[in-house]
């Protein structure tokens, strides 16, 4: 059996808790023009800057080899680097917003076949909500990389927590939601 876990650091919940309740403004590097679904717009990018008041962090997604043999994403939030900063081309998606709620998107899916079990517990993103309720969702994937998908609006929407929503954002199209164990996606507000 492979227990999986990629969990936030403690460091890094931290400074993504530092957040709230100040006027934040959000870049995402190598930006793609986004696109629009239901007015959310799409986009997607490898490093996060973010910066408020006082601070100015990157947030990032490293994939990690567990012991599966399998790449697991994992989030980081680390003091900015001005060598990621300068090398970059940032464009900007949140611009001088008061957070006022954060949540960890949590993933878990249980499944097995002939030869194993496995038991995946992911923090696959970050939820934040302004005051004026404009909605900023960046959410991991299984990449090589480290990308990020990032959905964003100027009204309050949830990320999608269907099975099959699931499956399509790791990328497992090829399983039916009736082969898992457990399949199931959470939002934990950071206090």
């Amino acid at each position: 059996m492979y227990k999986i876990t990629s969990f936030i650091t403690n460091s890094s919940l931290e400074k993504i808790r530092m957040l709230k309740n100040t006027s934040c403004s959000i870049w995402v590097d190598e930006p793609r023009l986004p696109k629009k679904k239901d007015s959310i717009n799409f986009s997607m990018g490898l490093n996060l800057r973010v910066e408020n008041e006082n601070e100015e962090y990157i947030i990032k997604s490293v994939p990690e080899i567990k012991e599966d043999g399998e790449e697991t994403p994992r989030l980081v939030a680390f003091f900015q680097d001005n060598n990621i900063c300068t090398a970059r081309e940032w464009g900007n998606v949140i611009n001088h917003k008061v957070i006022k709620t954060i949540s960890i998107i949590k993933d878990h899916m249980i499944w097995e076949n002939e030869d194993n079990l496995w038991d995946r517990k992911i923090d696959v993103g970050i939820k934040m909500i302004s005051k004026d309720n404009f909605t900023f969702i960046i959410m991991s994937t299984f990449s090589g990389v480290g990308l990020f998908k990032i959905w964003y609006a100027d009204y309050l929407f949830d990320v999608k927590k269907k099975g099959e929503e699931i499956l399509e954002h790791w990328g497992i199209g090829f399983r039916n939601v009736e082969e898992f164990i457990k399949l199931e996606r959470l939002e934990k507000e950071l206090l």
